[in-house]
Order: structure tokens, then C-alpha cells, then sequence
């Protein structure tokens, strides 16, 4: 077996079938709305939020030796793929910036709540760095990398990565908004694992990820400093 067929192999397994695998899957992608559960709801901490996402991922990946996913970030460049894909979730930062002044709660702003939970002013300024340095990164390798679902169809997996969104849009935004955001953000997950599975890697996803996590940054930092 050639290592370009073990590496196409890597990308596309659905999985083990065993309960326990299953099991140990369920509560692994549960680990981002855990952490926003705990960090903002329990806590009201931006800061332990984004501490709990970012370590309990790597310890997972590590823990089932799944380490080499992050080689993949290196593979499947296409550039074609990359400028069409980038083009359109470059727009979700735009998308925020008009959707949410309109379905804003009625109790509550946005700059309040980025005050309330440690990430105001200059802080958000620094959650920005961190965000789009390490969050497309982090979020591929798991999202994309190491659950490997069926690419040809909507996967568990895609509801789960919009599920933990949506307590954060809930903080800031009514219902009607998070049930949009929710819809978007599984055909988002959808996609790129059909980029995943179309490049036999996470370069591109990455970085049409990138894009979309810098301009929403970008949104949000306007919206709360008008």
C-alpha cells in the first residue's frame, strides 16, 4: 500500500463501529459546548472558556494518538478551492455586522458582554490574536481531522461543531438569529469536511476557516466599537 493511499485512507475512514469508540467520539465533540457551558454560563469567563476548548482538544488528540493529524495541515492545497471557498465565508463577518443589530437582546449589548466576561477593550484586542492564530488550527485537526465522517452526506459531527456556537450567539442575540446561526454554521461544517475529502487534506479548510474567523473578529470588534 502506497503512503498517498494510507494518507487518503486516513481522511476518509468513517470510524470504528464499536460502542465505546462511538461513545469516546460523543464526548469528545462535546468538549467545546462543555467548555462554553461552564466558561461563560457557570463562570462568565471569556478567558476560562477558551482555556478549557483549547487544552481539552490537543489532550484528546494526543490521548488517541491521533497526533499526526496535524500534518495535514500541509496537505491538499488548492488554490482554486481556497479563493472561491474564502470568498464566501470571508462574508460571514459582514453577515454578523448587519444580522445582529437586529435581533440584538433586548437586555443586554454586545460590549457589555465582552466587559462582563473579561474580553472588553483592549483584551478583545489580544482574544483576537489568539482566536485566529490558534482556533482554525485547533478546530480542523478536530473537527475535520480526527472524526474522518461520511463525506457525502450530513453528519452528526456538522451539528455538533454549529451546537456549541449557539449558547454564545444566545448571549448577545434572540432565538430567531441562533436557530439561523445553527442552520449555517452545519452546511459551514458540511462543506469543509467536503474540502477536507476533495484536497485529501486541511490545508484548504483551514484556511477558508481563517478567513471566515478574521473577518466575524474584524465584525464583532466594529459592532462593539462603534
Amino acid at each position: 500500500m502506497t503512503h498517498d493511499t494510507e494518507s487518503r485512507m486516513r481522511i476518509t475512514d468513517t470510524g470504528g463501529k464499536t460502542a465505546s469508540h462511538l461513545l469516546l467520539r460523543v464526548c469528545a465533540a462535546s468538549i467545546p459546548t462543555v467548555a462554553v457551558l461552564i466558561g461563560l454560563y457557570v463562570f462568565s469567563n471569556g478567558w476560562l472558556t477558551i482555556a478549557i476548548y483549547y487544552t481539552a482538544v490537543p489532550v484528546y488528540i494526543i490521548a488517541t494518538r491521533q497526533v499526526k493529524v496535524f500534518t495535514h495541515l500541509t496537505r491538499g492545497v488548492n488554490a482554486r478551492l481556497i479563493l472561491l471557498a474564502a470568498s464566501i465565508f470571508a462574508l460571514s463577518g459582514p453577515a454578523a455586522y448587519l444580522a445582529l443589530p437586529l435581533a440584538a437582546r433586548s437586555d443586554t449589548s454586545l460590549i457589555d458582554f465582552l466587559n462582563a466576561i473579561g474580553l472588553g477593550e483592549w483584551r478583545y484586542l489580544v482574544l483576537a490574536v489568539i482566536f485566529c492564530t490558534v482556533n482554525p488550527v485547533l478546530e480542523e485537526t478536530f473537527w475535520r481531522g480526527t472524526f474522518r465522517t461520511d463525506p457525502d452526506k450530513l453528519s452528526w459531527t456538522d451539528f455538533a461543531f454549529a451546537a456549541f456556537h449557539i449558547p454564545v450567539v444566545l448571549k448577545v442575540a434572540t432565538l430567531p438569529l441562533a436557530i439561523v446561526c445553527l442552520a449555517v454554521l452545519v452546511l459551514a461544517g458540511r462543506f469543509l469536511r467536503y474540502l477536507t475529502h476533495k484536497t485529501q487534506g486541511l490545508a484548504t479548510p483551514y484556511l477558508v476557516h481563517l478567513t471566515a474567523d478574521i473577518s466575524i473578529t474584524v465584525s464583532i470588534w466594529y459592532l462593539a466599537n462603534p
